[in-house]
């Protein structure tokens, strides 16, 4: 007599290995989707030099306008907007609970952005205190 699997030993086998391959497939999207923030920290620690060159100089954020940081749509800005060249849009803004504080965020594109486009919402979130120099790095989302 041979031996043999069984229809159920290799269904149910093969329902294993598709729920390990469900897992993985899911583990390695966020682990992407983390990467491409990489991209978002990156740009925020710039734009967080640039408005502390401005602060260091003027003794105030009022003039770290997204213009001075070179923020917008126009070809080599930091993109104001979603567009095909980042999967973040940024903006920055002076705190309006606190002097001399400016925020900095970086939005994911759900579409319109640099493909393929983010399936859930997120958002990473730079806080900057000039006059006390600290920093609070916040995120939403799977970041």
């Amino acid at each position: 007599m041979k031996k043999a699997f069984t229809l159920i030993e290799l269904m149910i086998v093969v329902i294993i290995v598709g729920v390990l391959a469900v897992v993985a497939v899911i583990q390695y999207f966020i682990a992407v989707e983390r990467a491409r923030a990489a991209e978002a920290r990156d740009i925020l620690g710039n734009l967080r030099k640039g408005c502390a060159v401005i602060y260091d100089r003027d003794r105030s954020v009022l003039k770290c306008t997204p213009k001075a940081l070179n923020i917008g749509m126009e070809e080599g800005m930091i993109p104001s907007e979603c567009c095909r060249s980042h999967y973040f849009n940024y903006s920055a803004e002076e705190s309006p609970s606190f002097e001399d504080v400016m925020v900095f965020t970086a939005t994911r594109c759900m579409k319109y952005g640099r493909p393929p486009d983010a399936k859930q919402p997120g958002s990473i979130t730079l806080t900057v205190d000039y006059l006390n120099n600290t920093q609070v790095l916040s995120s939403q989302g799977i970041y």
